[in-house]
């Protein structure tokens, strides 16, 4: 063989050996090889400024290690406008907003019933507490209209894979797993304990009956919640004595904060009260722990998926704001909590052989009190106590006044959970009136409220018969007809409909479509993608079908999102 000949025929061979080794690191869909765990860390009420604003104070393999190694798209916002856990958590691994999913709210009103529903209430179903299974409604995914990408991925592996989704609230366990997970569990506040539903086992496991048997939250009782630093690592928030904030349970609303829940024994209030605060986060990676290695997570070539929903973020930003030194300290604690339990997954199954994602369902307003006291106009559209209940007193209030001037007296409004307004239909129909003219009405009554910004009506969100711009395309994205109200309100920046907790000008809130509540992280780690920043818009929706895309999967029934070809290997 001459020199040229032999050349060309190693350079083929060494060519095929390129092939053959690419070729191994393919699955039969032909993408990447899969990995052994997908695991969701999802933080609820967690504002893309909190990355930048603590990064000084964050630990090197918490948050930073996410960043790193991480696909980070640092213009993603949410985009629907009604900014709560239930639609944040339906949207990440759907790709669908509310008017695909259907998931309108947290609460909505239900006509046929004739009261207000939780967005994951199963009257079918009965919830587990320990080996118990008690009476009262229990909770499933059943009013979630589409598929997950965890329930495309029970498809495709003939329910092989394991889906679980963990969290300190019902909806955002729940929601991200979709129709078919193997399990969801969630914290009671009137135990302490994980509780899931016979949605999922007509029994809790015995490793969830141990688990809650050590009573972790019951350790905390009497103690304090410092500062995790120093003062001077601090100096980039507020003062911690500001009257606005709210004091829940006898947590009180300066540091040190006395975990008792204002009693001298375990109670309800003491266990409410542990949700309002970083311990409660731990508890959660605590459990996360229990259920990766008693389901045995990962521990094979099928991939699992497990979902976990961090709550304190958000408990927290309700009663202090997100400039407050609680709120501070709370992202600095949770960064350790990812800290640590990306080691312990590492050591376990290893990093490598993951797919981590971390979002958010939505950021946080400012308390409007505090912002106010820059010349910005902020405030609270209902000034006084709300009754337990009920969302609102004015809004209601206002319509009715309007139609009653208008129309007549009678009892106009069926209900209001905001941001939707009910009209009493058997009122309207009796009285041989136009639906569409009730609504105009109620809504041009509305408009005249300082601190709101928007209403649309039944009619023009059926119809389209609206102006499109930012505000009211997401308001249409979040409508689905059987669930939402005959009026839709949005209020304008810095301004929340009433106080947290039913009090009294205290706390804060998320319910707009403006950028502080929007603007959420959105970081995909993993072998499948490009490690770095990128700085085009994106929205949650994109989250779902990318992943689906490197899973080799089904995109979810409901999607309206987009694969991110951008950050793909």
């Amino acid at each position: 063989m001459c020199k040229k000949s032999l050349i060309c025929f190693s350079g083929f061979v060494i060519l095929m050996a390129i092939f053959f080794v690419a070729a191994c690191t393919l699955n039969r869909e032909g993408g990447p090889a899969r990995p052994r765990l997908v695991l969701l860390i999802a933080i609820d009420a967690f504002r893309f400024d909190y990355l930048t604003r603590f990064a000084n104070n964050f630990c090197d393999r918490g948050f930073k290690r996410i960043l790193r190694r991480g696909a980070n798209f640092t213009d993603a916002h949410i985009n629907h406008f009604r900014t709560a856990t239930a639609p944040g958590h339906s949207t990440m691994l759907t790709g669908a907003s509310g008017k695909v999913s259907g998931i309108v709210d947290n609460e909505w009103y239900d006509r046929e019933l004739a009261t207000k529903v939780n967005c994951v209430e199963d009257r079918a179903a009965n919830l587990l507490v320990a080996r118990e299974t008690k009476s009262s409604a229990g909770r499933s995914p059943k009013n979630l209209l589409v598929t997950t990408v965890g329930d495309e991925l029970k498809l495709a592996t003939n329910s092989k894979a394991k889906v679980i989704g963990v969290s300190y609230k019902d909806r955002a366990a729940i929601l991200p797993g979709g129709k078919m997970a193997d399990a969801a569990y969630w914290y009671d506040t009137a135990t302490g304990n994980f509780i899931s539903s016979t949605c999922y086992m007509s029994e809790s496991p015995d490793w969830v009956r141990s688990f809650n048997e050590a009573k972790i939250p019951d350790s905390y009782f009497g103690k304090q919640w410092r500062k995790l630093l120093a003062e001077e690592a601090y100096e980039l928030s507020r003062e911690d004595d500001f009257p606005h904030e709210l004091d829940y349970k006898g947590l009180g609303v300066v540091f040190p904060h006395t975990m008792n829940g204002g009693s001298d024994n375990f109670s309800m209030d003491f266990y409410q009260a542990f949700d309002h605060t970083p311990f409660a986060d731990l508890h959660l990676a605590q459990f996360c722990k229990a259920v990766v290695e008693n389901e045995n997570l990962g521990a094979d070539d099928v991939p699992d998926l497990l979902t976990v929903s961090f709550s304190a973020t958000d408990r927290i930003g309700h009663q202090y704001g997100p400039y407050s030194k609680e709120q501070h300290d709370q992202i600095l604690r949770l960064d350790r909590i990812v800290a640590d339990l990306l080691d312990y997954l590492d050591s376990r199954i290893g990093l490598d052989n993951m797919i981590v994602l971390m979002t958010a369902d939505h950021g946080s307003a400012p308390i409007p009190e505090y912002i106010a006291q820059f010349g910005v106009d902020a405030g609270r559209i209902d000034t006084s106590e709300v009754p337990e209940g009920e969302d609102s007193v004015v809004i209601p209030q206002t319509v009715d006044a309007a139609l009653d001037r208008a129309l007549g007296r009678a009892d106009w409004i069926e209900a209001f959970v905001k941001p939707n307004l009910y009209l009493n239909y058997s009122e309207i129909d009796a009285r041989r009136l136009s639906r569409r003219k009730v609504e105009e009405i109620g809504a041009q009554a509305l408009k005249q409220l300082h601190g709101i910004a928007e209403v649309l009506t039944r009619t023009q969100l059926l119809t389209g018969d609206f102006l499109e711009n930012e505000i009211t395309l997401r308001m249409s994205n979040q409508f689905f007809p059987k669930r939402s109200g005959d009026l839709v309100i949005v209020n304008q920046p810095y301004y929340l409909t009433s106080a947290y907790k039913h009090s009294i000008n205290k706390g804060s809130d998320h319910e707009t479509c403006y950028d502080y509540d929007t603007h959420i992280p959105f970081i995909l780690l993993g072998k499948a993608f490009k490690a770095g920043a990128y700085h085009f818009p994106v929205t949650l929706n994109d989250m779902a079908p990318t992943l689906a895309n490197v899973l080799g999967l089904a995109y979810p029934s409901g999607n309206q999102g987009r694969v991110l070809h951008e950050c793909l290997n």
